[in-house]
């Protein structure tokens, strides 16, 4: 309103030509303001995600090191460990009883 006000009591045309460039001015000043303030919010919100999935992966850290030193994982590693010795004893101990089956029929014929 006071746009249109100041419009009739200007006398000349500069004076018109300035205000309507002065009212374009003023709405696309208007609009820019909206698009940042509309950016600035969604950049805050990507930086709350971030900081939310930052807190996330901490807290499974430090879950997956109670996991690690607890006692019942090395207890379980440990026989994890005893049973990959027994297959690879398993397999040379299968070997060398073919093998030696192989060298008794040699020397037998």
């Amino acid at each position: 309103m006071e746009f249109y006000r100041i419009l009739l009591k200007s006398k000349s045309k500069f004076e018109v030509d300035a205000l309507y460039k002065i009212n374009d001015l003023k709405l696309e000043n208007e609009k820019l303001s909206r698009e940042v303030y509309k950016l600035t919010k969604l950049l805050k919100e990507e930086k709350n995600l971030k900081n939310k999935e930052i807190k996330q992966n901490k807290k499974i850290r430090h879950k997956l090191d109670e996991v690690l030193n607890s006692n019942s994982w090395k207890l379980m590693n440990g026989f994890r460990m005893i049973g990959l010795y027994k297959s690879v004893a398993l397999v040379i101990f299968i070997l060398l009883l073919i093998i030696s089956i192989m060298i008794i029929l040699i020397i037998k014929y």
